[in-house]
């Protein structure tokens, strides 16, 4: 996988600029090689879903255990894909995700029974089962990450080494932008465009409830 550093200085050389040679250069424009990709990644991060930044997470059984805090696990809330409970014997199947009133009306109308869930709901940053799981097999969440920032030379892009082009083009964009070649809704257009085959969902989901309804 090409480094994302390597990739910011084709995007230098694309416009007849010096490449720098590290990220702490010291004179403008090289000095802002870090700042470069880093926006493009703060920029890309904003847009939605990509199938190339799914990852899975499997909870960690404790017993008698059915609620979860997502942001402690490494997930965030409105990321969130699908739920499977997950069996070497018994194959997976997908759990239903129900609104915070049906799963109460449906899951909480009585004591909390052992077994497999067939149901989750978010509240918050909240994660809860619709019954407390056993041994038998593992509930995994698969979801979205965002795209970690590029701190040294040798961190990589998680984008397949095919779409090298896609990103040293997004460069181009925000450099072009500094240095004046382009207005700032033009460098973000240029992006946009660029990133929007690569996305598999919206952010839609990010009215998480946050308040009970009044029956509760």
């Amino acid at each position: 996988m090409t480094t994302a550093f390597n990739i910011v200085k084709k995007a230098y050389r694309g416009l007849n600029l010096i490449e720098p040679v590290t990220l702490s250069d010291s004179y403008f424009p090289q000095n802002i090689a870090a700042d470069i990709i880093n926006e493009v990644i703060s920029n890309v991060n904003r847009f939605g879903r990509f199938w190339f930044t799914e990852t899975r997470t499997p909870l960690v059984y404790t017993s008698g255990v059915y609620q979860y805090n997502l942001p402690s696990v490494g997930i965030a809330p409105n990321r969130i894909n699908y739920v499977r409970a997950e069996s070497l014997t018994n194959g997976a199947f997908e759990l239903e995700r129900v609104s915070d009133y049906t799963f109460r009306r449906l899951y909480r109308s009585s004591s909390i029974v052992t077994g497999m869930p067939t149901a989750y709901m978010i509240f918050n940053s909240t994660f809860e089962l619709s019954s407390i799981p056993n041994t038998d097999y593992s509930i995994t969440i698969y979801h979205n990450i965002d795209i970690p920032r590029i701190t040294t030379t040798s961190d990589s892009f998680p984008i397949p080494d095919v779409s090298d082009d896609v990103l040293i083009e997004c460069c181009d964009a925000i450099l072009g932008q500094k240095i004046g070649k382009y207005t700032n809704a033009e460098a973000l257009g240029k992006i946009n465009a660029l990133f929007a085959p690569f996305l598999v969902k919206e952010k839609t989901d990010t009215a998480l409830p946050s308040s009970r309804p009044p029956a509760f």
